[in-house]
């Protein structure tokens, strides 16, 4: 999982030019890019998180950013077990996957 851990941050970091920063919230805690306010919080947000878990890498995503179609799509590249609401959990990497999570990291480097 390491190795896979590593490859989805270097995708992130070269994507969105930014290091990750810890991030904290409540129980969760993993690393955080493309920072950004919310009325919600005091805070800035990430807009895409990373944490590691025993059997796979799971990414946290701005996902009400995307529509259904792109939602729909995610789903059937990564599996409708592993595709969440507002998390990706990734077991292993192909290029198609490689593919989907730079569009999300792009998407939510615009927000």
């Amino acid at each position: 999982m390491n190795e896979l851990y590593d490859e989805i941050e270097q995708l992130i970091e070269d994507i969105t030019g930014q290091i990750g920063m810890p991030f904290t919230l409540g129980a969760f805690s993993g690393m955080g890019w493309c920072y950004a306010p919310t009325p919600m919080s005091k805070d800035p947000y990430p807009n895409i998180t990373i944490k590691q878990q025993k059997n796979a890498i799971h990414v946290y995503y701005a996902f009400w950013k995307f529509n259904e179609d792109e939602k729909k799509r995610f789903t059937s590249i990564f599996g409708q077990s592993a595709a969440g609401k507002s998390c990706i959990r990734i077991k292993k990497m192909t290029s198609e996957r490689k593919e989907a999570l730079a569009y999300i990291i792009n998407r939510c480097k615009e927000i």
